[in-house]
């Protein structure tokens, strides 16, 4: 068998995270794609009015709800008004976790997460197109607060997990994603060599006293620390990684050829911390004045270049600056050491080492000449770095301060509408039964889009059933439990009641209070439709695999019977009833569920 040829692009790695939470994808593309999925104009106008009346009403509700939110802002963010002079110097604390609990938990409905170590450690061991060796001065910042912060929740296993540079700043992220990056990175690459003999040469020092003085580790306790529980295990997802160190390390020839770089980047990212300045000028300032904390948010940061949006960060020498120094210096020692020994074997014992150093003098000029040389030089490129590092945060800065605020309700409460609509049209027009078929319709959905998530299952089931959209047949949810929902008309109903509610300030009656018969029987049969219509062209080899039993637009159910004689349906095949058979009679017609003909018995008669 003929030998594979060679590959020219760089083999890089995958890196392992764990499948979020955050649905990436806009409001607007899952507004799109599920109503195009519709082929009932009636349906499609009735979808429209739902989306419409839940997204007002979250967005009301959240205005109600971050109202706290908005006054600790107020307390502490930069030029805030004379509110502060109303609050004692003593109270500073308690406003402090008050508003740092408040924005926790604003961000966690947002689906941001904490930084983790292992995450944080992966940033620190990585370079990218930046290369630069970055050094906090936790001296310039204020700590206490946040120290406060995170030993109230260190029984939370997120806090327990979390990065220790969340002691000095706090680091929300979400949203994982590759930037690519091509050039020949001329100066990462001799970095990297550089690093590289200097790291062959430390070795080489320590290799005695390490064989001599430090203890070996065990292999059992490497086993024992590496084994993890399968089913303890969250979902993971792989992101590509091609680093310089990849290119390099693939043949020395790529230093003076083009290459490209991938990096995953958190395309979200939020800080929180506070200047010790600041603190200063708050102790020392008249009045009684709240120190201000502030809030920047970032977008597209590549993981290996995380560092750089970290206050208080000055650029450190590279390798390379390093070497430069290093190498100039030794050379200049050890031409005068040569000038010396020649002199002395011309003219003998009696020459004195003075007379040496004056006969190489011009060379000894030349040399410290270039030595201050360089190290004007190794000073214009600090400043150079930090030029860099300034028009890098300005690219990349999003928000600062009240428009982080803005930012973070908007975030929450698009979540919170994307997780409710998804997982009401699945339960409407999908078939699905059970809480664990929901899941695995809605997580399908989200990867046949290109934007694989672990879906909150129990979250949009209870905003469903908080609004009595939905019905469950336990108390508690888990992958058993049958959810049933209510008609869309019913839905749109109840959602103009609560809409009203809010207007007059009156109470709200129950889901079955407002069934009348006219919208509990269904006036145009819905039309025949899979799972696959929800997807785009563009994933018509996804669906292949996905859903085996997948048929096109004109294709019908013809597993029915199947569908009666177990009462539900998997989700590999979710169909909607043939539109060309009759709805059989139920013996309730009040019934939501009977109305829309989600029980088996009215499966069976159909």
């Amino acid at each position: 068998m003929a030998a594979p040829a060679p590959q020219d692009q760089a083999v890089g790695t995958a890196m392992v995270v764990p499948l979020e939470n955050y649905i990436s994808m806009s409001l607007d593309t899952v507004k799109i794609s599920l109503v195009q999925a519709l082929q009932s104009d009636t349906e499609k106008k009735q979808f429209k009015k739902f989306i419409q009346l839940i997204s007002d009403l979250y967005v009301v509700r959240s205005e109600k709800s971050t109202q706290g939110l908005q006054q600790s802002f107020e307390l502490f963010m930069p030029a805030a008004s004379t509110v502060r002079l109303f609050y004692g110097v003593g109270e500073v604390p308690v406003e402090e976790d008050r508003f740092l609990d408040r924005l926790h938990d604003q961000l966690k409905k947002g689906n941001f997460c904490l930084l983790s170590e292992k995450l944080y450690q992966d940033a620190l061991a990585h370079d990218y197109v930046l290369n630069l060796d970055l050094e906090l001065d936790d001296r310039k910042l204020d700590c206490a607060f946040l120290r406060r912060f995170l030993d109230r929740h260190n029984h939370n296993e997120e806090f327990k997990n979390c990065a220790v540079i969340n002691q000095k700043v706090l680091v929300y992220h979400r949203g994982i994603g590759v930037d690519e990056s091509a050039d020949m990175f001329i100066t990462s690459k001799l970095d990297y060599i550089s690093g590289r003999l200097l790291k062959i040469f430390k070795n080489f020092l320590l290799f005695i006293p390490r064989r001599l003085f430090l203890p070996k580790k065990t292999q059992d306790a490497e086993d024992t620390n590496g084994v993890e529980n399968d089913a303890d295990a969250p979902k993971t997802r792989q992101i590509p990684r091609i680093s310089v160190e990849n290119v390099m390390r693939q043949t020395w020839k790529n230093l003076w050829k083009t290459s490209t770089l991938k990096e995953p980047t958190l395309k979200e990212l939020v800080i929180i911390y506070r200047a010790q300045a600041d603190a200063d000028r708050a102790i020392n300032g008249k009045g009684n004045r709240f120190p201000d904390i502030t809030v920047k948010s970032f977008k597209d940061i590549p993981l290996a270049d995380f560092e750089i949006v970290l206050p208080a960060q000055s650029p450190k020498s590279r390798p390379f600056d390093l070497i430069q120094l290093f190498v100039a210096v030794i050379l200049t020692f050890a031409y005068i050491y040569s000038e010396i020994q020649a002199e002395r074997k011309l003219h003998g014992a009696t020459s004195s080492v003075w007379s040496s150093i004056q006969n190489s003098l011009p060379v000894i000029v030349v040399a410290v000449s270039y030595i201050a040389k360089l190290i004007v030089q190794y000073q214009a490129q600090m400043a150079a770095y930090a030029q860099t590092m300034t028009e890098y945060l300005y690219n990349k800065s999003a928000n600062s301060d009240h428009g982080v605020c803005t930012q973070i309700r908007k975030a929450a409460v698009e979540q919170d509408i994307k997780e409710t609509i998804i997982a009401y049209f699945f339960l409407w027009q999908g078939g699905v039964s059970t809480a664990k078929d929901l899941d695995v319709c809605c997580e399908k959905y989200l990867e046949g889009m290109g934007e694989p998530a672990d879906f909150e299952l129990n979250d949009a089931i209870e905003k469903l059933q908080v609004d009595q959209l939905v019905q469950l047949d336990s108390h508690f949810i888990n992958d058993a439990s049958k959810v049933h929902p209510y008609p869309i008309e019913e839905c749109i109903n109840r959602l103009t009641m609560l809409w009203a509610s809010i207007a007059t300030g009156e109470p709200v009656p129950s889901a079955r209070d407002i069934i009348t018969e006219d919208n509990a029987v269904s006036g145009e049969p819905a039309p025949a439709r899979t799972l696959g219509m929800l997807l785009p062209k563009r994933h018509s080899s996804f669906l292949g695999k996905l859903f085996p039993h997948h048929k096109s637009k004109r294709g019908h159910a013809d597993d029915t019977a199947s569908m009666a004689t177990t009462g539900s349906i998997a989700p590999s095949s979710v169909f909607v009833p043939d539109p060309t058979q009759k709805k059989s009679p139920v013996s309730n017609p009040t019934s939501p569920l009977a109305a829309h003909g989600a029980t088996p018995a009215a499966a069976a008669a159909a």
